[in-house]
């Protein structure tokens, strides 16, 4: 788990990171952004900026079909991800192991 948060920080310091969501199924993006909203609780309320809003979620979806022509605004809005990803993680991965440890 450390190599992996580890890596992860290496990522966002040193490389252009972005993320992006996108799947087969019929879901709206507003379905998948209550799903983020859920996961993101715990930290919502102290860091806001880890919890991706209705405007990121959609902007996520379908960043492939794009390719080469996205614009840099919105390339560089992708980057936003990076805050929920980390913490994510942390909140996720590394509590229950340490609950579980204590």
């Amino acid at each position: 788990f450390m190599g992996a948060l580890g890596y992860s920080m290496l990522l966002v310091a040193f490389t252009d990171l972005a993320f992006g969501w996108s799947t087969t199924l019929d879901v709206a993006a507003a379905d998948v952004h209550r799903w983020f909203a859920w996961l993101s609780a715990p930290w919502a309320g102290w860091f806001p900026r880890a919890a991706p809003d209705q405007a990121l979620t959609e902007a996520a979806r379908y960043y492939r079909g794009e390719g080469a022509g996205m614009g840099l605004e919105r390339a560089a809005r992708l980057g936003d991800w990076w805050p929920f990803v980390l913490l994510t993680m942390l909140v996720y991965g590394l509590l229950p192991r340490l609950l579980m440890l204590a």
